[in-house]
């Protein structure tokens, strides 16, 4: 497909398999689309297996992590085989082309949470801005790499669609353009090293100030627990040593534990692609709403289709206790499955028994599958 391109100020990015597009207008909103071409960067010019839905989880966490307020309008757009896989956060939508010249406006301003979609082959345009309707394309541009002011991408087929609906050449085209290698730098003349300098200095060890508790900037609807906080008001499990959203070291605050409003613990990535943040409580079944503590309000019922009938109505529930996640099984008939992080070994876990799982790890109910993703690690 070729990267058509709208006239705008949005920033449009394009790192091999993936493509960026954001509107951010905020300090914050700036650090996050930076980190996000960080990701895309490392991400999308791999072509390994799996790279796709290795970067949407990434994208998934990282938004995840952030304050709200700290979340632009944007759109993710990879390749997975023969599919294009898209993320879109609030704000920022999708107008999608079928074979037969129907379109379909894909949002998420219906949602708290980001929408990922799975664009099966047949699409013949995608087109991702605040609105699509209103984008007029630039048909002389073909963004090949690089980052761009736009407002907004048009994917179209670089082939003739048939009449059945496949392309005559293989759908999406975007292959990383070789860049060609950098001249060879003049050597530097070596450095006349100066003479030693001596600096006077006490012994007497200084007294350590006391640091100051930052107040954390996570959301004030997470439950209460102890933690620490970084320099820049993250907040943090009480034994971390680096801060899980910015990465700076929190040494000197693992003494100075406070009492503050916890952060999503990550999240659950289902074999859909579909992202669910482990804000609170989830009760998973095929008909979880039936279960009592989604009925009182103390956990949320995450509906899984299950066309085979081998969930259960109320199947397991994952449970977030301090730092922790743990996955319980409801008394099911088939049960609920753990594989620890890399490894092939389904274990079986004893109904009403919680069970703590480290990040990485995958869960099986039934025929369904979903993955831990966290930056914790247990």
């Amino acid at each position: 497909m070729r990267v058509v391109l709208a006239p705008g100020d949005l920033v449009v990015a394009r790192e091999g398999l993936a493509i960026l597009v954001a509107d951010p207008r905020t300090p914050g909103q700036e650090s996050v689309v930076d980190r996000l071409q960080e990701l895309c960067t490392e991400v999308g010019r791999s072509v390994a297996p799996g790279a796709a839905r290795d970067l949407v989880r990434a994208c998934a966490m990282l938004l995840a992590n952030s304050a709200p307020p700290d979340v632009p309008a944007l759109g993710v757009v990879t390749v997975d085989r023969d599919h294009l896989v898209v993320t879109l956060t609030d704000g920022m939508r999708m107008a999608v082309t079928g074979p037969d010249g129907t379109s379909d406006l894909v949002s998420s301003d219906d949602s708290l949470l980001p929408v990922n979609r799975v664009l099966r082959p047949g699409v013949t345009r995608v087109v991702v801005g605040p609105d699509p309707g209103r984008l007029d394309p630039d048909r002389r541009s073909n963004l090949s790499g690089g980052v761009v002011r736009a407002g907004g991408v048009f994917l179209e087929p670089t082939a003739p669609v048939a009449q059945d609906g496949h392309l005559h050449e293989t759908l999406v085209d975007l292959e990383p353009v070789p860049q060609p290698a950098p001249p060879a730098a003049e050597p530097e003349p070596e450095p006349v090293p100066e003479p030693p300098t001596f600096t006077t200095f006490s012994l007497e060890p200084e007294p350590e100030p006391e640091p100051a508790a930052p107040m954390p900037d996570v959301d004030e609807d997470g439950p209460l627990v102890r933690g620490i906080v970084c320099s820049r008001g993250h907040f943090n499990p009480p034994d971390a040593r680096f801060c899980e959203r910015c990465g700076i070291s929190t040494v000197q605050q693992t003494h100075n534990v406070i009492t503050g409003h916890r952060p999503p613990l990550g999240v659950l990535v289902l074999d859909d692609g579909s992202v669910h943040a482990l804000i609170r409580d989830y009760v998973i079944g095929r008909d979880p709403g039936a279960a009592d503590d989604v009925r009182d309000g103390r956990a949320t019922a995450l509906v899984l289709e299950d066309p085979d009938l081998s969930l259960s109505r109320v199947h397991a529930r994952l449970v977030l206790d301090g730092w922790d996640v743990r996955v319980e099984d409801a008394g099911s008939v088939n049960g609920t499955y753990v594989a620890d992080p890399g490894s092939e070994e389904w274990r079986r876990l004893e109904a009403d028994v919680p069970t703590t799982i480290p990040a990485g790890s995958r869960l099986r109910m039934g025929a369904r599958t979903m993955t831990f993703e966290s930056h914790h690690k247990l």
